[in-house]
C-alpha cells in the first residue's frame, strides 16, 4: 500500500474524525526565514530533521501529479502541537501546494513506546580505554 495514496485529514475534519492522540503531522518547508501569511512551497534543498516543522492541515485539494496538495500551517515551535485557533490566517505561517509527499506523521513528544514505564533499559558498559583523556575529567 502506497503511504502518501491516503489523504491527511484537515483541522476541520478532525473534529468529526480526530487523529490517533499521540500523532501530530510534520511538513518538510523551505520557508523557515519569513513573514507570517501564505508562501508557496517548493522543494527544499536541505535535508530533514533541519527542513520539519510542524503544521497543521488546513485544505486539501486533489492533484493529478502529486496525488494531493494541501494548504498548511507551520509552526516552528515545537512546544505547540495543538493548531493556534486564536490567530487568524494573516498571523500564521501558511505554506500552499504542500505536495502529500512532503508530509509525515511524528509521535507527540513523550508519546512513543521509548517512554513507556516498563520500556526495557540497561546500562551499557563503556571501556576506559576506549575514552579519550581530553574527555576524561579530573576529579580533584
Amino acid at each position: 500500500t502506497n503511504p502518501h495514496s491516503q489523504a491527511f485529514r484537515t483541522i476541520e475534519e478532525q473534529k468529526s474524525h480526530p487523529n490517533p492522540s499521540n500523532l501530530a503531522t510534520a511538513c518538510w518547508t523551505p520557508n523557515w526565514k519569513r513573514d507570517a501569511g501564505p508562501m508557496k512551497w517548493y522543494e527544499p534543498t536541505i535535508e530533514w530533521p533541519e527542513g520539519m516543522a510542524s503544521c497543521h492541515i488546513l485544505e486539501r485539494k486533489e492533484d493529478s501529479k502529486e496525488g494531493f496538495l494541501y494548504k498548511v500551517a507551520v509552526t516552528f515551535d515545537s512546544n505547540i502541537s495543538d493548531f493556534p485557533t486564536h490567530l487568524g490566517e494573516d498571523q500564521l505561517n501558511i505554506d500552499v501546494n504542500v505536495p502529500q509527499r512532503a508530509i509525515v506523521w511524528v509521535d507527540k513528544p513523550y508519546t512513543s513506546d521509548l517512554h513507556l514505564k516498563n520500556a526495557f533499559r540497561h546500562p551499557i558498559g563503556f571501556p576506559d580505554h576506549l575514552v579519550p583523556k581530553q574527555w576524561v575529567q579530573s576529579v580533584a
